[in-house]
């Protein structure tokens, strides 16, 4: 019974797309939360966060619009998307170089690596398209 739960959670450690899933998952989450709070704007209805808001110059943070937030987002997720396409293509041809060289042991030691799977969690989980409500 142990022996089987336990090769099924080695088998999820092992998957290299199992934490980046749950990063866009989460993202997207808390993406149609925070549009479901810019929307009712909470902020504003109580008179205490409001004032903070205004002291604070929260308002005037980002000035550029919709059209420049749209523009900024564009251009943040373009690059996120080159980034993690260049860095795991150059990953993977040069494990897949090495792995001929070591054994095939070396590409699932970089599969199960943390760092790996939360990297290519958060390129992905920034690129999350999500219909926005208008």
């Amino acid at each position: 019974m142990f022996s089987s739960i336990r090769s099924f959670f080695d088998a999820i450690r092992g998957s290299l797309w199992f934490w980046p899933v749950l990063m866009t998952l989460a993202a997207s989450v808390l993406a149609q939360g925070l549009i479901y709070l810019d929307q009712t704007e909470w902020f504003l209805r109580d008179d205490r966060l409001a004032s903070l808001s205004s002291k604070l110059g929260l308002v005037w943070m980002f000035g550029a619009g919709a059209d420049g937030a749209r523009s900024l987002l564009a251009t943040i997720a373009a690059s996120m998307v080159s980034i993690a396409a260049t860095v795991f293509s150059i990953t993977i041809v040069a494990l897949s170089l090495a792995a001929g060289q070591m054994g095939p042991r070396l590409l699932r030691t970089f599969m199960r690596d943390r760092g790996t799977q939360a990297s290519l969690g958060m390129f992905i989980a920034t690129r999350v398209d999500l219909p926005l409500r208008e």
